[in-house]
Order: C-alpha cells, then structure tokens, then sequence
C-alpha cells in the first residue's frame, strides 16, 4: 500500500495477491477537479493464459465534464516468438 501527496491530488495504491494466482489492485485518487477509482484483478490460470478484469469510474465536480464509467474484462494468452 502507498499513500501518494502532490500539490492538488492526494491518492492510494495498494496490491494484494489474494493467492498465487490471484491478484487485486486499486488506485484511488482525488484531486481539485473530481476523484477518479481504478479497481482490477486477474487470474493466472496458466503462466501463460490469464483472465483479467478492470472497473474505473471517473467523476468530476464541475458539471460541463461527463462522468466516466466502464467495466472491462479480457483473456490474454502470452505467446513468445523465439
């Protein structure tokens, strides 16, 4: 875990492996113009194929800025050319 000051942010990171093959991180941060959340995760089945999913939600205080939301999850095979 790491708590991040700057001049007009304030933010969090923290890791966690869950297991050996699960792993979890978030970012949060808030800053003079909103707060923005960053959650993922991912499982490694194999040292090569993992399942991963991510969660960001941006929201901002001053009303002209949209809001941002998304959910996100991909399967990602690792293949080296030798």
């Amino acid at each position: 875990a790491r708590l991040e000051l700057g001049t007009a942010t304030i933010g969090f990171h923290g890791e966690e492996k869950v297991t050996k093959s699960i792993s979890a991180l978030i970012d949060l941060e808030r800053s003079l113009r909103g707060w923005t959340l960053d959650l993922r995760g991912e499982y490694r089945v194999i040292d090569q194929v993992s399942m991963e999913t991510e969660y960001l939600q941006k929201s901002f205080d001053d009303g002209a800025e949209e809001d941002v939301s998304s959910l996100r999850f991909k399967a990602v095979w690792r293949w080296l050319i030798p």
